[in-house]
């Protein structure tokens, strides 16, 4: 009888281990030689992210877990494929993070990465931003602002684009301080989001 209650007892000890789930791994600051793994995604981000110089693996997350930005001043390799891509996004669809931000990059790689409600960056701004955003496939994308009453104030992209990462930095010097939205349509795909040009 011992010996059946001791089998029990380490079976249900291993049930109880295979259910937990690894630690999520929290990440900020400045990334140098970097390499995030499929195994230890998710990695939650924490804080802002200056990236020197990182690979990431195909099939990993990184969740945002308030506004913060990805910057880019070194190299980055973010190479993931169809069955598996690199998926940017956050734990809470009404919390923007502020996207992944180039800045003369030595060298960036992304291939099959996935940008989930990014916002542009700086946000509030003065006054310039950067907006960024993914395609999916080649077709035409139309990057349009307007002001609170709805009135267009600036075409920013309307052309046909390739599939991938892309973004721009946006000069609102002429525009008087307030609350703009900035909507994007690529395909069927379409979203709007706002920002806030302080003087």
């Amino acid at each position: 009888m011992k010996k059946i209650t001791k089998i029990v007892f380490a079976l249900m000890f291993l049930i109880v281990l295979s259910d937990q789930t690894p630690a999520q791994i929290e990440v900020s600051g400045t990334i140098i030689n970097g390499n995030w793994l499929e195994a230890n995604s998710p990695y939650i981000v924490v804080g802002d992210i200056f990236v020197a110089s990182l690979t990431i693996e195909p099939g990993v997350m990184i969740k945002f877990n308030g506004p913060y930005v990805f910057e880019v001043a070194g190299t980055l390799v973010a190479a993931g494929n169809e069955q598996n891509p690199i998926i940017f996004t956050t734990n809470n669809p009404e919390l923007f993070w502020q996207g992944i931000y180039i800045n003369a990059a030595q060298s960036t790689l992304l291939n099959y990465c996935r940008i989930e409600w990014s916002q542009n960056y700086p946000n509030p701004f003065n006054s310039k931003t950067v907006i960024s955003w993914q395609v999916g496939a080649t077709g035409q994308v139309d990057l349009t602002v307007y002001n609170l009453l709805g009135q267009k104030v600036a075409t920013l992209v309307s052309e046909m684009q390739p599939a991938g990462y892309h973004q721009l930095e946006w000069d609102a010097a002429h525009l008087p301080s307030g609350v703009y939205y900035y909507l994007i349509k690529a395909g069927e795909y379409q979203d709007v989001k706002k920002m806030i040009l302080l003087k």
